[in-house]
């Protein structure tokens, strides 16, 4: 294909492409005059209003391209709304007298679908002087309120977006609660993404467990590391290690059905916040020693089975830190905070 140089190419390719295409287009020429609205000399509840506004039409065309579903189409009436407001940006990026958003638009028609939710938001071109002096004074700049939004536009620039999942359940936000304004707004993306940081902790966790087996049976003669698999003093008496681990499954489990629930028992997933808690901190306490041990006497062996047991150690090490069980806790505590709280 010929590169599109002109708008009249431009329109003509547009009209062979599909939608969802159309839209990843419309709401990438809308984010590069983004700051045009987001550009403030005197920061009024109007021009906040509108920012916020402009913000939600492009990241729900955004996962509408990314995402599509009945539901995302269906919110706030958001293909309709999104065109509304992504196309003329598109149109008036492409036919302005910015020569740089323009032939980033037309290098945009060289792309294909997933590169172009993934392509860094001026390509190989460099950000106009233009955009650059209109980043400061900015909205997205002043306060906590608008930190989501911030660095939303900042994973386009650079190529990097927000997990789309996590855009999806934003765009999905109550129609009341865009109109009660960009605190309300703040307040509920918040929730949103305490929940789906907690989520994606526990999916994390649930896949560094299974890295966790039984040591190989080796010949303790030759200075291989001890099994890892003794007792670990608990509340109530004591259980293996393995045990232990499938005690933090079972908690994790319960955990990931507490927090889908449509309303949420804070009190419940306290409880199960404590007992993860409880559990790392305890196998933290019981096995630093001994994963110490077990590596320097593997690191005197490489290759031999003492090495691979003593890899398999540190993981469950690292799963009773603040990387693993006990970051899942933590936020699990926090989020249950958050519930209590109203947030």
């Amino acid at each position: 294909m010929a590169p599109v140089e002109t708008q009249e190419q431009f329109e003509r390719w547009l009209k062979n492409q599909p939608q969802e295409m159309c839209v990843a287009i419309a709401t990438r020429s809308a984010l590069r005059v983004f700051p045009l609205v987001t550009h403030f000399d005197l920061q009024s509840a109007t021009q906040e209003t509108l920012a916020l506004l402009t913000a939600r039409c492009i990241l729900t065309s955004g996962v509408m391209a990314a995402l599509p579903s009945p539901e995302v189409k269906a919110a706030a009436d958001a293909a309709a709304v999104a065109a509304a407001i992504a196309a003329p940006a598109a149109a008036d990026t492409a036919s302005s007298e910015t020569f740089a958003a323009r032939t980033a638009t037309f290098a945009d028609t060289e792309l294909t679908l997933l590169n172009l939710i993934t392509e860094r938001l001026w390509g190989n071109l460099d950000e106009p002087d233009w955009q650059v002096t209109l980043i400061k004074p900015n909205i997205l700049q002043s306060g906590l309120v608008w930190a989501f939004w911030l660095g939303w536009y900042q994973g386009f620039l650079v190529g990097e977006p927000l997990d789309w999942e996590l855009q999806r359940r934003v765009a999905l936000i109550e129609n009341m609660i865009w109109e009660s304004g960009p605190g309300a707004v703040a307040a509920e993306i918040a929730a949103i993404e305490a929940k789906f940081h907690l989520e994606q902790e526990i999916r994390r966790l649930k896949k560094q467990l299974p890295q966790v087996a039984a040591p190989p049976k080796v010949d303790r003669k030759h200075n291989n590391p001890p099994p890892l698999d003794d007792e670990v003093p608990l509340d109530g008496g004591a259980a293996s290690s393995s045990e232990v681990i499938s005690l933090i499954w079972t908690d994790l489990e319960a955990l990931d059905v507490a927090i889908a629930k449509e309303d949420p028992d804070p009190d419940k997933i306290k409880l199960i916040a404590r007992k993860l808690w409880l559990l790392a901190v305890r196998i933290a306490s019981y096995c630093g020693n001994k994963i110490d041990s077990a590596l320097e006497t593997a690191a005197k062996e490489v290759g031999s089975a003492g090495t691979k047991w003593a890899i398999r150690s540190g993981a469950l090490y690292f799963a009773a830190t603040q990387e693993g069980t006990q970051s899942v806790a933590k936020l699990a505590w926090q989020y249950a905070e958050r519930l209590l709280s109203g947030g």
